[in-house]
Order: structure tokens, then C-alpha cells, then sequence
């Protein structure tokens, strides 16, 4: 004989299920992920609940259970009707990497002289085949080491001379900038040798421009000349010596944060020797102690070549740009030795510091000398947490 069944009672009960399973208002509760209606909340996410169990998230706790759908969380599989409140802790706050440092590649601004003494050959004689004069070996010297360096160099170029009566061009015939050797070569090949040698008007002109720029970029000065500076200021026997002025010039812009390099096109007889020694020991960047002249010796391409190589070399960058850092965090910076890494302390004399955008570092006094020679092969930013 079967039981008898009442339909109301059974009714109540299946009710009684549906609503303990899909929407107990008011319980807080941990998710396991084994039953139905909320699922615990991922990082920085809102979870949803519903008939479907979803997963776990991370660190997060569930909120409470309640009606409608909602966005899945982090880690967990959107269900139907029920959807809990975010859960929380899960918050990561910074992130602790290290990064190798590209260099900022250095602004060199190139102020050739273009005297009327470069169409003489390097004897300082006439000139009577092609080729033979100092312009035409510059010409192809500077081109050649443009091409093989524009990568790394922000090359520029500016000519010394406008006209015959001492003027100095407005600007400069290229900018300073990335990929320079086509430009270059044009500008260098519509030019021609034209009057005297305004040198220090011409410094001058050149550091007004380096500082008409913005970038964080190390800006550098190469003066290439094949004779004695004249054209004195307010002078009007433009042949008389203005080399007490150019040095001025020369210290003023080392003072502006302009290093100039000296490259003597030719020059070999004692006054010119002397001149251009402390020239370049007033431009900031001689030769090292113990070579024959404090200026860099140009005598035809080659050794033009040797030089500008060199002088590229030497103005390795010390700064380096950043990536974004994470929130909360400090940065650290080191370099990589033959020995090891060692630790760059923060400091703005032998150390490292921001630039003024905060977007890079520069390395400075020894810091700076231990990129240039090769001790410190690579340098590396480290974001540590602070909390």
C-alpha cells in the first residue's frame, strides 16, 4: 500500500530548498567553490555567484550573497542569479623588478670651419688637384663617421662662417638629432669655404642653441678648425688674434653645461699648436695627459677619422632612460663589473641622480668615468617595495 503524500507539505519543502540554496540574505560566508551562489572575489575584481559554483580567487574574501547577475571576478566562472560584493586583501602593493638601462644616446653639434684658408691643402699651399684640399678630406671624413655612428649619436652640424665680413649663420644647417647622416651630407655638400674665422661668435651662436633644447640627452660642442680664431668682437681689423676670446667662450659654455672638443684641421706651427692646446683645455674635453697635443689632430681623413671616432667614444652617455616605475616602490641602481654588480650610491657628485622630468638618471664624476671606460658594462634600475 503506498503512503499517502500531501501535495502542500511537499511544495513548502521544495521551497524551502530553492531559497536556501540561491539567496540567504544576511550570511557572510567564506567561498569554497563547492556550493552555489557566491564566489570569492579575485584581485581587484567583482565576483559573481549564482547556481553555477565558480573558483577561488586570490586573496580575496566573498561578499554577501544577493540577487541578479554581475561581473565575473578574477579566477572564478560567471554563474546565473545571485551575485556577491567584492572581496578584499588582495591588493599587491608594488612590484619589486629589475630593469637593464638603455643609454640616452649624446647631442654632438659639429661647428666646422669654413674659412677660405680649407681650400689650401694641408700643406696650407694651393690646392691644384681634386680632392686635395682640407674641405674635401674633412668633408669625407666627418661623412664616414656620421654613417657608422648615427645610431648612437645625435649628430648636428653648424658652419662657422656666413659671409666675408665676419657674420655667423643664424641656427644651424642640421639639427641635432637621430639619424643625421643623410641631412649632413647634404648640408656639407651645397656648402663651400667662405670668409674669415669668427670662432668665438660662433661658440657663442652654438650654446645659444644647445640651450633652446629640451631633451635630457648630454650636448656636446666639436669644433673642427684649421686656423687661428679672428673676427674679435668690435674689432674692426678682423685679421687681428681673438684667441683670448674664444677661450672665454669655450669656458662659458662649459659653464652652460657644454663641453667643447678640439680638432685642429692641419695645424702643425707653434702659435697654432699653442692656441689650440689651451683652446681645448678650455673646452673641458683635451686629450688625455701624456699625448702629443691637448687638441685632437686631424691631418687628412684618416686620422680625421681616428679622432671624430674617438671623441664619439668618449662622450659615452652617463644618462639613462627609466621605465615607469610601480607604485610604491624605490629605485635602486648598480652596475655590472667583471667582479660583479656593484651598488651606484644616490649621489649627484660620484653617483647617480634624476633628471629634472624624473623620466631618467645621470651618472656623474666617477660614476660617468667608470661607464666611458668600460668598468661598468651595463647599468640596471632596481624598483624595491618600500612597504
Amino acid at each position: 500500500m503506498r503512503p499517502t503524500v500531501h501535495r502542500p507539505l511537499l511544495l513548502a519543502l521544495n521551497l524551502l530548498a530553492i531559497l536556501d540554496c540561491g539567496s540567504s540574505k544576511g550570511t557572510t560566508t567564506t567561498d569554497t567553490g563547492s556550493t552555489g551562489g557566491t564566489s570569492a572575489a579575485g584581485a581587484g575584481g567583482v565576483e559573481t555567484g549564482g547556481a553555477q559554483a565558480g573558483a577561488n580567487g586570490t586573496g580575496g574574501v566573498a561578499g554577501v550573497a544577493g540577487a541578479g547577475a554581475g561581473a565575473a571576478g578574477t579566477g572564478g566562472n560567471t554563474g546565473g542569479a545571485g551575485t556577491g560584493t567584492a572581496g578584499v586583501g588582495g591588493t599587491i602593493t608594488c612590484g619589486q623588478t629589475s630593469v637593464p638601462l638603455q643609454p640616452i644616446a649624446p647631442d654632438i653639434l659639429i661647428l666646422l670651419d669654413n674659412s677660405l684658408s680649407m681650400n689650401d691643402d694641408v700643406t696650407g699651399n694651393r690646392c691644384v688637384t681634386a680632392g686635395c684640399s682640407k674641405w674635401s678630406q674633412v668633408l669625407a671624413g666627418i661623412e664616414d663617421v656620421v654613417m657608422t655612428t648615427q645610431a648612437t649619436v645625435n649628430w648636428g652640424l653648424k658652419f662657422m662662417d656666413a659671409d666675408s665680413t665676419c657674420g655667423v649663420p643664424t641656427g644651424v644647417a642640421v639639427d641635432v638629432g637621430p639619424g643625421g647622416y643623410t641631412a649632413i651630407s647634404a648640408a656639407l655638400a651645397a656648402a663651400l669655404p667662405i670668409g674669415d674665422t669668427p670662432t668665438e661668435l660662433a661658440i657663442n651662436s652654438a650654446v645659444a642653441y644647445l640651450q633652446s633644447r629640451t631633451d635630457p640627452n648630454s650636448k656636446y660642442i666639436l669644433l673642427a678648425t684649421d686656423g687661428l680664431p679672428n673676427c674679435t668682437p668690435g674689432d674692426t681689423r678682423v685679421t687681428d688674434d681673438d684667441s683670448p676670446g674664444t677661450e672665454a667662450a669655450l669656458e662659458a659654455a662649459r659653464t652652460a653645461g657644454f663641453d667643447t672638443f678640439v680638432i685642429g684641421i692641419a695645424t702643425s706651427d707653434p702659435m697654432s699648436t699653442a692656441i689650440l692646446n689651451a683652446m681645448a683645455i678650455a673646452g673641458g674635453v683635451p686629450q688625455p695627459a701624456g699625448s702629443d697635443t691637448s687638441y685632437y689632430i686631424a691631418n687628412d681623413t684618416a686620422t680625421l677619422e681616428a679622432s671624430l671616432t674617438t671623441i664619439a667614444a668618449n662622450a659615452t652617455p652617463c644618462a639613462f632612460a627609466l621605465p615607469p616605475a610601480p607604485a610604491g616602490s624605490t629605485l635602486a641602481i648598480s652596475a655590472a663589473t667583471s667582479g660583479g654588480s656593484v651598488t651606484i650610491a644616490k649621489d649627484a657628485a660620484n653617483g647617480w641622480a634624476y633628471a629634472v622630468d624624473m623620466k631618467s638618471v645621470a651618472l656623474e664624476g666617477t660614476a660617468c668615468a667608470s661607464v666611458q671606460s668600460g668598468s661598468y658594462t651595463s647599468i640596471v634600475a632596481s624598483y624595491l617595495c618600500s612597504q
